[in-house]
């Protein structure tokens, strides 16, 4: 690019999907030619597809997909259950190049929208979809009809024996009620899937007073399983 006082290109549009690019700047005075300084940016990344779900069992999801990326550095894993209107929520971040993950928190018996896409450091690929039907034992479908939210009424779906996040939704400090051994530290994830905190062991007091209002998922490990907790702020 030619100008004096130049300090932006608009575009390059000599680029291919699935790449990241190295560009060099110089300036150029009396002829001279500066130090080069570097930037680096990534066009959109390769989809995965072929995204299949099989439900293996009460509350269990088996997903497979097949790697299109060569530049990925994660994948990134959520879920709706559309059965309920309810918006999508984040489920895990995969190590590069996985192709199968096994979803054991689908929650109550209903209909399931799973998304995988492809991210770097620089830009993302574009969701793949596949939706599956979930006949779970536990809790029963009555639940449902009785007009219990599943998702967020967790004491009451899951019974005595369980974890659950009170008040929910709630305005600023929530509480973790868990008659299972909470063996981690306590992980909270905005919608985008970025970590917030990270609360020691131990903790069960979740504060959310200086995040903004909107919905987070808690995750965290027990002597059972892994967990998975909606939690709501407004």
């Amino acid at each position: 690019m030619n100008g004096t006082y130049a300090t932006h290109y608009d575009y390059d549009d000599e680029t291919s999907t699935d790449h990241i690019y190295t560009y060099r700047i110089r300036y150029v005075y009396r002829g001279e030619l500066s130090q080069p300084a570097f930037v680096s940016g990534g066009t959109q990344l390769n989809a995965p597809d072929n995204l299949r779900t099989e439900s293996s069992g009460d509350s269990v999801v088996s997903l497979t997909w097949n790697d299109k990326s060569q530049i990925e550095t994660a994948y990134v894993l959520r879920k709706s259950p559309i059965s309920y209107g309810k918006s999508w929520v984040f489920v895990d971040t995969l190590a590069a190049n996985t192709t199968s993950y096994i979803d054991k928190d689908s929650l109550v018996s209903g209909s399931y929208r799973y998304e995988v896409r492809a991210i770097n450091e620089y830009n993302t690929s574009v969701g793949v979809l596949d939706t599956i039907v979930v006949q779970n034992t536990e809790p029963t479908d009555s639940l449902i009809d009785e007009g219990v939210d599943p998702v967020t009424d967790l004491a009451k779906a899951y019974g005595p024996e369980e974890s659950y996040v009170y008040p929910n939704p709630g305005t600023g400090l929530f509480y973790l009620k868990s008659n299972v051994t909470v063996t981690s530290s306590l992980y909270l994830y905005d919608a985008q899937g970025q970590l917030q905190r990270t609360i020691k062991d131990g903790t069960k007091t979740i504060d959310l007073t200086d995040l903004p209002n909107g919905l987070y998922l808690l995750r965290f490990d027990t002597n059972r399983n892994l967990k998975s907790r909606k939690i709501v702020k407004q």
